[in-house]
């Protein structure tokens, strides 16, 4: 029906000056029926103007619209509404709620869209995601369902208001065999099963489209019909896109639901179980950092207690402290009481202790200190005597720690201290009112690496908020200007050698300097604390894998380095193994990949965990141990067989 605007733009006429006349009203039609028609434009009719001899009078033309007012209005739209109706939308409310699926399939739409459903388990998950792949891939779209396949049709439960479901075996329906079918009606309701379907005849079509309808509706009830192989094929095609989002999920953010890898890799890019090269993971209250002394691990208690623990025969063992000292250590303005229960291995000693203020009264300008014991480095050693570091920093409560900036010659058996390096002209930090912790600075690899020769960084040059430090060294005979203005916390001896870093315009240069001759081994661009990670006479890139080694002088591209979320790396200690710690892609693909530097081979480890990474060494030549975070607020320990990853 046209509307209103229509119906008016039709019937609209203009005079011979061709302006618009006033529309005709039915009180004046009868008397404008009776003059004859002039030349007038009708708009919607024709162009041309109707001559003299047109014998059509206003009256032919303004009847139609006065008798064609009442039938508009005796027939409202509302009175369509039953033909709508007779073709309801929700006849395709089946194509979503019929569910085809084959015999062997032992999940259906039905399941998976319903409230009831439980997704699969871990170990359920592969199996589920290979079962629904074979169910809807095929050779060609266009093949035809099995012979036989098992229906679900919803019915409704006139007594309960619920949808039942009715499983019946059929064969797949040829064309000619799809045809509008409806349910027998009783009494106004669907029975709550009906196996036999009666053909109804078709209402009478008016045009071509309405012929093809395949659902009749009876007394307001619809009746449930069989979908065509088309529409089965487009259910099969909707559920199988379903089932790869949800295996696109799983893979994405539980990677560790799935077995991604399979043997070893070797020079490849999969990624295999971690438990094959898995010696020991357990669980403990505790964060273990590993001492000087390589098999030798300390963890510090909620009371500042210190626990030992070592590893043989393949497991972490707590073993009991076998020496003690106690000390009063002068701090330059107060003095502070510690305790030192150590591990003595043939001579070999590390030991950590705690001052901590709330146990101790009377200090006012330290809080915490932690003090390291160890071996006099080469050049200094005494009988019955130690080097005592310390730092005011807690740090070394829970990870290996690289600067003290107080140190102190001990004797083991009365607990007697001397200051070991100098402190004349040491300044007052005027914050804390204690003295200034950049005064002289050892590091654990200028320590271990000095052959009588030890390196330290020293700001004594400069003002204490300068920022500025140089390198000086120690001999047993006094301490020396170095190298000025370096740059970063790496600092290495190499016999009479000296390695450290300078800044330049883009990043950093490694120099080697023996004496008055100095040399630039590499010039790095970006930051030292964030481009690299760095163990003794190591550097390496973390995001291009290139690593420097500042002894040699040589640069090596790592073979199949591929992370981009390095956080930790170690080396063993006869530089063949290295093991990386980090992501590839997300915060949630933790990964562990060992490399063999000797035979450039490789392998890819996925870690389960995507908790917090912390204190990755080496324990010996083959084997690694990193610790972990846990949910319960705890830690695990894991421990790997680097040689069984190839």
């Amino acid at each position: 029906m046209a509307d209103k605007k229509s119906l008016f733009d039709k019937y609209k006429a203009v005079d011979e000056n061709g302006v618009e006349k006033s529309a005709l009203s039915l009180d004046n039609a009868e008397e404008e029926a009776k003059k004859p028609m002039k030349d007038v434009d009708i708009t919607g009719i024709t162009e041309a103007k109707r001559t003299a001899d047109d014998e059509a009078t206003a009256e032919e033309i303004v009847e139609p619209v006065v008798e064609e007012a009442p039938e508009i209005e005796e027939v409202p739209e509302a009175e369509e509404v039953p033909e709508i109706e007779e073709v309801p939308e929700v006849e395709e409310e089946p194509e979503v709620e019929e569910i085809i699926s084959e015999e062997t399939d032992e999940f259906s739409v039905d399941e998976i869209l319903s409230e009831g459903f439980t997704a699969p388990s871990q170990d359920e998950a592969p199996a589920f995601l290979e079962e629904m792949t074979d169910i809807f891939s095929s050779d060609s779209t266009q093949e035809a369902l099995p012979d036989n396949f098992t229906e679900f049709v919803y019915t409704f439960d006139e007594d309960e208001g619920e949808a039942v479901t009715e499983t019946e075996e059929s064969e797949v329906p040829t064309e000619a065999e799809i045809a509008p079918e409806a349910e027998p009606v009783q009494d106004g309701k669907k029975s709550k099963k009906k196996k036999e379907k009666k053909q109804k005849a078709p209402k009478e079509k008016k045009n071509k489209k309405e012929n093809k309808e395949t659902e009749a509706v009876s007394d307001g009830e619809e009746n449930a019909e069989k979908i065509t192989k088309k529409d089965h094929f487009t259910v099969a095609l909707a559920l199988f896109a379903v089932v790869l989002a949800i295996a696109f999920i799983c893979v994405k953010y539980f990677p560790s639901m799935f077995n991604l890898g399979g043997d070893s890799v070797k020079s490849d890019n999969g990624t295999d179980a971690l438990a094959q090269i898995l010696v020991e993971r357990n669980e403990t209250s505790v964060n273990l950092v590993q001492s000087d002394l390589g098999g030798i691990f300390y963890a510090v208690g909620s009371d500042y207690e210190i626990q030992y623990y070592q590893y043989q025969d393949g497991s972490l063992k707590r073993v009991q402290a076998n020496g003690s000292v106690s000390a009063s250590v002068d701090m330059g303005n107060e003095t502070l009481p510690v305790t030192i229960d150590y591990i003595d291995l043939d001579g070999d000693i590390f030991g950590i202790g705690v001052f901590n203020s709330e146990a101790n009264a009377g200090s006012y300008f330290h809080d915490i200190v932690v003090f390291k014991l160890i071996n006099l480095p080469s050049g200094f050693t005494s009988s019955g005597k130690a080097l005592l570091l310390a730092t005011t920093q807690s740090e070394p409560l829970t990870e290996e720690y690289n600067l003290w900036p107080e140190s102190f010659v001990i004797t083991l058996s009365s607990g007697a201290t001397s200051r070991f390096a100098s402190i004349v002209n040491r300044s007052i930090d005027m914050s804390t009112g204690a003295y200034v912790t950049t005064f002289s600075v050892f590091t654990n690899e200028g320590i271990a690496s000095s052959s009588g020769r030890i390196p330290f960084f020293s700001s004594r040059e400069y003002d204490a908020n300068s920022g500025r430090r140089d390198i000086f060294v120690k001999t047993s005979s006094g301490e020396s200007l170095f190298a000025s203005n370096v740059y970063g916390d790496y600092l290495l001896a190499d016999g009479k050698a000296v390695v450290y870093l300078t800044a330049n315009s883009s990043g950093f240069d490694v120099i080697r300097k023996e004496n008055s001759n100095t040399q630039t081994l590499f010039s790095l661009y970006g930051s030292l604390t964030t481009s690299y990670l760095y163990q003794d006479e190591y550097l390496l890139d973390k995001y291009n894998g290139i690593l420097y080694n500042t002894l040699t002088g040589e640069a090596v591209s790592i073979e199949g380095y591929d992370m981009q979320g390095c956080e930790m790396m170690s080396i063993s200690s006869d530089g063949k193994y290295l093991v990386v710690l980090g992501t590839c892609n997300n915060v949630v693909d933790y990964q562990v990949h060992i490399f063999n530097l000797e035979t450039n081979e490789y392998a890819k480890f996925e870690d389960s965990s995507f908790s917090e990474h912390t204190n990755l060494s080496f324990i010996d030549s083959q084997t690694a141990i990193y610790s972990i975070v846990n949910s319960n607020q705890g830690y695990e320990y894991v421990i790997l067989d680097v040689t069984k990853a190839f």
